[in-house]
């Protein structure tokens, strides 16, 4: 396991809504693929580009990868991914549904004119 002490997750502000009233969150892909799809600090931007360029009402949630437990691995991407992510990487999956105790702050993920992310001033 990577020695990571926070992993990052992008989600709707619908799905974070859903997951505050049931206790627990569950990504989409957690049903399809498996686990929830997470990212290092040193991943997030490429991630939010690859995937959710131009998209509003994103939030990100910073994670205590300790408190997972062995239901976090650490994985190479899919081979399908866009070429903003490197294939020789590995990225954190989380194969449970993710315990709201273990999400340490969630913050507006907010794309800029050109529909881009990047890391917020000062970071």
């Amino acid at each position: 396991m990577s020695d990571d002490a926070y992993i990052y997750h992008i989600t709707t502000q619908d799905a974070w809504q859903q997951a505050q009233r049931e206790g627990v969150y569950r990504a989409q892909s957690l049903e399809t693929q498996g686990f929830i799809h997470f990212a290092r600090a040193d991943q997030v931007w490429a991630v939010a580009n690859a995937f959710y360029r131009g998209v509003l009402n994103l939030l990100l949630l910073k994670v205590d990868a300790k408190a997972l437990g062995d239901a976090l691995r650490y994985e190479p991407p899919d081979p399908t991914l866009p070429r903003q992510v490197e294939a020789a990487e590995l990225f954190p999956h989380l194969y449970s549904a993710l315990p709201l105790s273990a999400v340490l702050s969630v913050q507006p993920l907010i794309p800029s004119a050109d529909g881009s992310f990047a890391p917020p001033d000062g970071t």
